[in-house]
């Protein structure tokens, strides 16, 4: 039932951003509040948090840089190559590469004025990370995505973004684990997942010129498993651009749920916009 109703609140989502009228430019885009076309851009953000899953607790400072390249105004590649130091409340400590993912989206809807941006695309998470220090998974992952954002008034912007993430190896068994079998919490200490989730991120910014500030909620629906939800956050961002081209962001999000998987996280993140087009 859960799941039932998850799928219809995204279907009822894309519809409605498909009736809604054009009366901005693509405020998303050129301010950097959501990427949910096909852009140009580098990215390097800061982020901070406490953990205590995988009979593990501790914090970890996570900087992860990100590369899109859009080919045209179609079609987009994208790097991200996370890098983590966690420290452990037993006092060992460890740093690395976490598991990078490689990503192409393709724009399906772009109407005139930000009336509506609809792209999707498909990720793959690679195993980069070592699974005994508790940085990746240890297998692969099939992430195909759908983002939507529009701007029904001048300054308000809606922002959605949708990631089915898959283990396509089920979870490692060398690595920290919580619960045994395939519905079990696993994975690196600054990403668990289990092996069938989808991700779910609606936002909503106000944005005044070169300024914006925006309230969002992150959740998680489990395919596997007893439990239909999974860890719930909301969180809030401001961002400026500076010139034409640097955006700035700081934000901040906490959980609302029991299974939270990290608690308070604070960031900071610095990405150059490429008007390629």
């Amino acid at each position: 039932m859960h799941r039932l109703r998850a799928a219809s609140l995204l279907g009822f989502l894309v519809v409605a951003f498909y009736a809604l009228p054009a009366s901005a430019h693509h405020v998303a885009s050129n301010l950097g509040i959501a990427y949910t076309e096909p852009l140009s851009y580098v990215e390097v953000e800061m982020l901070g948090a406490k953990f205590d899953v995988l009979g593990a607790s501790g914090e970890y400072v996570e900087a992860t840089p990100t590369a899109e390249y859009s080919l045209n105004h179609q079609f987009s590649f994208s790097l991200r190559a996370p890098v983590a130091w966690i420290q452990r409340d037993d006092g060992t400590s460890t740093a690395g590469l976490g598991d990078m993912t490689v990503a192409a989206s393709a724009a399906l809807v772009r109407t005139p004025h930000g009336g509506l941006l609809l792209s999707a695309g498909l990720g793959a998470e690679l195993p980069t990370g070592s699974v005994e220090r508790g940085l990746g998974g240890g297998h692969f992952e099939a992430d195909p995505f759908l983002t939507a954002s529009t701007s029904p008034i001048e300054h308000l912007v809606f922002y959605g973004r949708y990631v089915d993430a898959l283990s396509l190896e089920g979870h490692h068994g060398g690595g920290e684990e919580e619960e045994e079998g395939p519905g079990g919490l696993h994975g690196a200490l600054i990403a668990p997942h289990t092996d069938h989730e989808l991700h779910a991120r609606h936002g909503v910014a106000l944005a005044w010129g070169s300024f914006y500030a925006d309230l969002r909620n992150d959740l998680v629906l489990l395919w596997t498993g007893p439990e239909a939800l999974g860890p719930v956050r909301f969180g809030a961002d401001v961002g400026w651009l500076f010139g034409d081209n640097l955006r700035v962001r700081l934000g901040a999000d906490v959980p609302v749920t029991a299974s939270s998987r990290a608690g308070l996280r604070a960031g900071l993140s610095a990405a150059w916009l490429f008007k390629s087009f």
